[in-house]
């Protein structure tokens, strides 16, 4: 998949790991600019790498004043937000007004 072919909402890996960060954010960096939706329905485990991509994006989409949101959260994924100590309102940003 080139950088064009990256659209929102993004379907997230099974398996959100350091194993998987750099694709993450190489299809963050695609859809830099434009809302953004990540969807995290299919999402069974998340640890730091990608949940601080994430963070960091939410963060340059948010000072674009551009929406940034995970959607679809899987309870695994809201368990590794749990775990890591994260909020999905730590990860939305809103368009701004």
């Amino acid at each position: 998949m080139t950088h064009t072919d990256i659209q929102s909402p993004l379907m997230l890996e099974e398996n959100l790991t350091i194993m998987s960060a750099a694709q993450l954010q190489s299809n963050l960096k695609a859809l830099k600019g434009q809302p953004t939706e990540l969807n995290a329905s299919n999402v069974n485990h998340l640890d730091m790498p990608a949940l601080q991509l994430m963070l960091s994006a939410s963060k340059a989409w948010a000072s674009d004043n551009v929406s940034f949101e995970v959607t679809n959260i899987s309870d695994n994924f809201q368990i590794g937000l749990d775990t890591l100590g994260v909020t999905l309102s730590d990860l939305n940003s809103a368009e701004a007004a």
